[in-house]
């Protein structure tokens, strides 16, 4: 047999109870081995209601715990950063070993400014210009040409005629 929700069984329970006052309010019973009286059969009843209400203002008063933590904990953060902004402003240079001490840390350099960074840009690209830098494959796309002199005392080799109008044979 399965065993009920909360729900159902407090509702088993009471009438169970209500039973018991209705059928067996005189009697005794033999249940499970023993011997029991409708008082002690109701209290066996009555003993599971009064587990699960406190059950349930255990978890109330968990959750309303629960909540109460976590308003503590935004006034401690909210306090926490209040007090880091005023070690940083009035702090000065002693402001990274105090901040270390309070277990805070220290602050990170600013991001740049979309500003600053389209001059950073520009800039690099001025550079490399300037040292006439380029990428791979700008490097790709050039190619070295090769003269070849004639030693001392050589003649020059004939070369073709650059006209063919006459038909080879």
């Amino acid at each position: 047999m399965n065993e009920p929700n909360k729900h159902t069984a407090l509702a088993l329970d009471q009438k169970a109870i209500a039973g018991v006052d209705k059928y067996y309010a005189n009697a005794t019973l033999a249940l499970v081995g023993t011997s029991l009286t409708a008082a002690a059969l109701k209290a066996v009843f009555q003993g599971d209601v009064d587990a699960t209400n406190a059950v349930d203002s255990a978890d109330a008063q968990y959750k309303q715990l629960v909540a109460n933590m976590h308003s503590a904990r935004a006034k401690a953060s909210a306090m926490r950063q209040a007090l880091r902004d005023y070690i940083l402003a009035t702090a000065g240079a002693q402001a990274v070993q105090m901040l270390q001490d309070f277990g805070m840390q220290v602050p990170k350099r600013p991001k740049n400014t979309p500003e600053a960074q389209a001059f950073a840009v520009a800039k690099r690209r001025a550079t490399r210009q300037a040292r006439h830098t380029m990428g791979k494959n700008q490097k790709a796309t050039i190619h070295g040409t090769v003269t070849i002199e004639p030693a001392a005392g050589a003649t020059p080799a004939a070369a073709p005629a650059a006209n063919s109008s006459a038909p080879s044979k």
